[in-house]
């Protein structure tokens, strides 16, 4: 029942390209660096962490914006974020990006990315713009394309939605400049190591190992340490693609918690706080567990969850840098 829907998705994409690709669509260069940052799969790559992993990584050399279709928001056309904003004028992605980072660089949400990039190129000066999850925006001709492709589910493993999670051809990847393998467990290195050299034979593009680490939770303005968290019983609260690594990790810790699932960019409702507000009761727990991306939307329900953050590491990262500089040094457009 799956695969003819797939043949479909499969047919339009193909036309889509071949539009673009023969110049019937038409792309646009913009005069200033671009990173692109996306995945073909439809979720749990880990975009935003790079995101800010390469916010870490750049913003001590250069001025950088961040511009993101801004998911889930309530709010229409170009926006850059400012204090007193909240997810529903960003999205959560956007919002989580700005609270950590507003001091350091700009963000912005635009569905359309070229449109959004000229207005930050108007209203601030930025040496770099970072475009979230932009992959499949063939409206823009130009940038460094970063493609990431999670551990567990490489698109060399995958087909298309419905049979699997691909939202593009699995052939675009070989439009990337650097494919990052990302989520990758410390203790899978031979493994992850045959995926790089599948991907890089099919590709012909280098390819960066990247773990996902998490850090010490933290509750409002407080830091904690694990020893408090403990044999004591939580609920994991959580509305993202791929919730897997957050449940291996909080596995190997000596906490008693109670899994609660929501769909990427859940809203938390009536509906869905009652069943968090009746699990809590049932299993009689401290607290919720929970991601930074869910963070605002549970604090603004009246709860104070425990945050865990994650971020990227890799000893790669050397090589991923003086391909970026590469890059905007020669001011190289594709």
């Amino acid at each position: 029942m799956k695969k003819l829907p797939a043949k479909i998705i499969e047919g339009i994409l193909r036309l889509r390209h071949a539009l673009y690709d023969r110049k019937i669509l038409r792309s646009y260069k913009v005069d200033i660096p671009v990173i692109i940052i996306g995945n073909l799969n439809l979720g749990g790559a880990g975009k935003t962490p790079f995101t800010e992993y390469l916010i870490e990584l750049l913003s001590d050399t250069y001025r950088l914006a961040v511009l993101s279709r801004g998911y889930g928001r309530k709010s229409k056309g170009f926006r850059l974020l400012k204090e007193g904003d909240g997810w529903r004028e960003s999205g959560d992605e956007p919002h989580q990006i700005f609270r950590r980072y507003g001091s350091r660089v700009h963000v912005a949400v635009d569905a359309d990315r070229v449109h959004g990039i000229r207005e930050l190129q108007r209203l601030v000066r930025s040496d770099i713009i970072l475009l979230d999850d932009a992959f499949q925006h063939r409206r823009l001709a130009s940038g460094f394309r970063i493609l990431l492709t999670p551990f567990n589910k490489p698109f060399t493993e995958d087909d298309l939605f419905p049979m699997g999670s691909l939202r593009d051809l699995p052939q675009r990847a070989k439009t990337a400049d650097l494919i990052v393998l990302t989520k990758v467990p410390d203790d899978k290195m031979e493994e992850a190591s045959a995926k790089k050299a599948k991907i890089e034979a099919m590709t012909g593009k280098p390819v960066l190992i990247y773990h996902l680490e998490h850090g010490e939770p933290y509750q409002g303005n407080k830091s904690l340490d694990w020893s408090d968290l403990e044999g004591k019983q939580y609920v994991l609260v959580t509305g993202i693609a791929n919730p897997v690594p957050m449940l291996d990790f909080l596995s190997g810790k000596n906490i008693n918690f109670v899994p609660l699932l929501f769909p990427d960019h859940a809203e938390y409702g009536r509906r869905r706080l009652q069943k968090i507000r009746s699990v809590l009761k049932k299993y009689k727990a401290r607290g919720i567990i929970t991601t930074e991306k869910d963070k605002q939307k549970l604090e603004d329900a009246g709860f104070e969850p425990i945050v865990v953050p994650v971020r990227f590491r890799s000893k790669d990262e050397q090589i991923l840098k003086q391909k970026i500089y590469a890059y905007v040094n020669s001011r190289k457009f594709i």
